[in-house]
């Protein structure tokens, strides 16, 4: 167990070769004794180690099965993403992108990893988009509308994207008003605001 935490330890720091060398120090009857012993855990650390040491083939190959293996685990999906990137291969990671979004909308990472992926694709306003969809997730919504603003001046869009990104926007400027009204109100309930402030509406028709 000492030599699993550590070759996470090394992993952190890029160590590659103590990654390595304390990962095969480890017996493999040790897996299935620990906890996660013949889990995703186990086939992402492999796989990580393999990456390191600069073993993008034997990565891709190990988080392939993992997830054939566990397909539920967003870990190896999260990881075989990853690692696709690595390897530049952006249009694979798109193809399994869109299959995990259409099952985690509310993924904040998978958006993440889109933006970078469409983004390395030269989709700039897809890749926007995709950034504002995780900042909305995580409740950041004034970047997640500065994200969408930029998607819009990409000029890479076509109708369809474009249609996407100016009914998003709308939608979060209409729920950033209302936080902002919500907050007023409290504060006026509090007696901490002086006066209510005009509402001036999303722009949105």
């Amino acid at each position: 167990i000492l030599r699993f935490g550590l070759t996470h330890v090394y992993l952190l720091q890029r160590n590659a070769a103590a990654a390595q060398t304390t990962f095969k120090q480890i017996p493999p009857t040790i897996w299935s004794s620990m906890p996660g012993g013949g889990s995703p855990m186990v086939v992402g650390l492999s796989a990580r180690v393999a990456q390191v040491n600069s073993d993008v083939p034997s990565a891709l190959a190990m988080l392939k099965a993992g997830i054939s293996r566990f397909p539920e685990s967003r870990a190896l999906v999260y990881g075989l993403i990853e690692t696709y990137q690595v390897a530049n291969q952006h249009t694979e990671a798109a193809a399994l992108l869109r299959d995990r979004l259409s099952l985690y909308r509310q993924d904040a990472k998978l958006h993440e990893l889109n933006a970078k992926t469409q983004t390395a694709l030269g989709k700039r306003a897809a890749g926007n988009r995709a950034l504002a969809e995780a900042y909305a997730i995580n409740g950041a919504l004034p970047a997640a509308i500065e994200q969408l603003q930029i998607a819009k001046r990409a000029g890479d869009g076509d109708f369809y994207e474009l249609s996407i990104i100016d009914a998003r926007l709308c939608e979060l400027q209409a729920k950033s008003l209302q936080e902002k009204e919500e907050e007023r109100a409290a504060g006026i309930l509090s007696g901490r605001s002086r006066a209510p402030e005009r509402s001036r509406g999303s722009g949105c028709s």
